[in-house]
């Protein structure tokens, strides 16, 4: 074998090397992908699980059959969260104020949803209400690694 064939021989192996770490790479970003995608598709399934939970409770624990309703009557943002129930015996919406809920997903990563209840004003629901409305804005984040993935929120109504 002379010089000039070794050249080529080595070469061809760094060819077939580096076309072998590329093809492995792309594969590696599909398996990534799919897997980002079905977390996803968990996390997704579970908040609206969640939302669909939430939306039979009652409006406010201090809201009664009787169709006079105050606002000064309902329950004061500061006093949000469970009141004397634990989850999943919540009775109102606004008991999941600070709720959290832990899960896994396909690939055993640790997922948390995180839930927030507001009161927004009647006029502009995208703005917080600190005065009692009759508008409660759920929110429910998902986290992984302490980094959100998605966000979710829905608007109830007393009505």
């Amino acid at each position: 074998m002379n010089a000039s064939q070794i050249i080529l021989l080595i070469a061809s192996f760094l060819v077939i090397s580096m076309l072998i770490l590329i093809v492995n790479t792309s594969k590696m970003q599909v398996v990534e992908t799919q897997i980002s995608k079905r977390t996803t598709f968990v996390a997704i399934n579970e908040a609206k699980n969640l939302i669909d939970e939430i939306k039979v409770k009652k409006f406010d624990e201090n809201v009664g059959s009787n169709f006079l309703m105050i606002r000064n009557n309902l329950t004061r943002s500061s006093m949000f969260g469970p009141e004397n129930e634990s989850y999943p015996n919540f009775d109102d919406i606004d008991d999941y104020h600070n709720f959290t809920k832990d899960f896994l997903s396909p690939e055993k990563e640790n997922l948390t949803l995180r839930v927030t209840v507001n009161y927004v004003n009647e006029q502009n629901p995208e703005i917080i209400s600190t005065s009692n409305t009759f508008y409660k804005l759920v929110t429910i984040r998902c986290f992984r690694n302490n980094q959100q993935l998605l966000e979710f929120k829905n608007l109830f109504s007393v009505w």
